[in-house]
């Protein structure tokens, strides 16, 4: 007689545009395999799904349209919201000159990312949700997906990981994206 081994379900939730500023500092010349990442890490366990989030412009560059497309076709879910332009007052300390700078900044993509862990953890839909971003907003997040039981791993460079996030992931649950780096390019 033999016993069915247990295996977990994975979900994977990127922060795109976090994963893309990182990649820039961190790493500027490596073109890099959303697709890849994924595989890598899914390891041996049931991906059941994998979220990339993200922001772009207003009308969008059509090199960004076609990224989101791959990657659409390659089976990753993709929600992408439309950057938000502030006006910011600045004014000359000497010669008293006005100015407005214009600025796009992200807003909704954490919360969006946010949302879909906390729903699918309380819909039991995993049992390890990988979160691939450094950011400290989702310290909150983790602890409270952590709390109803589910594990936890982070994906980010070492350099660009806020050590709240490294302290309340799962203890193997850190993977530094410099020593995967060479299994993810395209």
């Amino acid at each position: 007689m033999t016993t069915a081994k247990w295996v977990d379900r994975v979900m994977i939730f990127i922060d795109g545009s976090n994963l893309f500023r990182t990649f820039k500092r961190f790493r500027p010349t490596v073109h890099y395999s959303i697709k890849k990442l994924v595989t890598l890490l899914t390891k041996d366990r049931k991906l059941v799904r994998p979220y990339y989030f993200g922001a772009i412009r207003l009308p969008p560059a059509s090199g960004q349209i076609k990224f989101h497309d791959e990657i659409r076709y390659e089976g990753i879910d993709v929600t992408i919201r439309p950057l938000k332009t502030r006006s910011l007052s600045c004014e000359c300390p000497k010669c008293k000159h006005q100015w407005t700078r214009v600025t796009e900044v992200e807003k909704g993509v954490d919360v969006a990312l946010v949302t879909r862990m906390l729903s699918f953890a309380f819909k039991n839909t995993y049992d390890v949700a990988i979160l691939v971003s450094g950011d400290a907003d989702y310290i909150d997040a983790v602890e409270q997906i952590r709390d109803l039981g589910k594990r936890v791993e982070i994906v980010a460079f070492k350099g660009a990981l806020a050590p709240g996030l490294r302290k309340i992931a799962d203890i193997d649950g850190f993977t530094d994206l410099d020593d995967v780096v060479g299994k993810i390019k395209k």
